[in-house]
């Protein structure tokens, strides 16, 4: 059960269903390193696209934790809408990764 945080509280002290300090560690790494592959690959519509998506995973994340602390339905809207841009942005690079493969078969 969540309790309810009072609003000088931190997003850590009302998230204590959390099973270790490192299970936010472990899931923050996968999208910084997709960020750090489209680097990498120096294409710019991939690169866009990751950026683009670790912004909205990082809005989300971040209003998710105001949501908890505040229990303000405008946090829980905005925490949504970060997660779509994030899909819809990893969704394009995806779809401009195999366009570029399918370009190098032929």
């Amino acid at each position: 059960m969540l309790r309810r945080a009072s609003p000088g509280r931190s997003c850590t002290a009302t998230s204590g269903w959390r099973s270790t300090p490192a299970s936010g560690w472990c899931s923050g790494w996968p999208r910084s390193g997709t960020l750090v592959q489209a680097i990498a690959n120096r294409r710019r519509g991939i690169l866009i696209s990751a950026a683009v998506g670790f912004i909205g995973v990082l809005g989300a994340g971040f209003n998710g934790g105001s949501y908890l602390n505040y229990h303000e339905d405008f946090s829980s809207m905005i925490m949504a809408t970060g997660f779509a841009v994030a899909v819809v942005a990893y969704s394009a690079g995806l779809y401009l990764a195999s366009e570029t493969t399918q370009t190098a078969d032929t």
